[in-house]
């Protein structure tokens, strides 16, 4: 088990490695779902370090902690939410773009 130190360094890491998207004005699907990605990203790396959290809590506590509430609370957040914005926004979007090819 990472110490917080090494897990928030892991995290701070990973994040810096995510790419940002470009959008234009009027945006791609792909655009878009990259956003989505984006979002994953920030999230699998976020989970990371709550996942240690937890390790460190359970390992400390003079009780016992449920080590599934530290499991994957952001990308659990985003799944059916944000993420589905997401995917409905690229569809719009290319709705939009198959519509002005007509």
């Amino acid at each position: 088990m990472p110490s917080l130190s090494q897990a928030k360094a892991e995290m701070l890491e990973n994040l810096t490695k995510l790419r940002i998207p470009h959008i234009d004005a009027v945006p791609e699907p792909e655009q878009i779902l990259a956003l989505g990605d984006l979002l994953r990203g920030v999230a699998w790396a976020c989970d990371r370090f709550v996942a240690s959290v937890g390790e460190e809590l359970k390992a400390n506590a003079p009780l016992s902690c449920d080590l599934k509430n530290f499991q994957t609370p952001f990308m659990d957040s985003l799944e059916g939410f944000a993420l589905f914005d997401v995917a409905s926004v690229a569809e719009e979007c290319a709705i939009e773009r198959h519509q002005e090819d007509l």
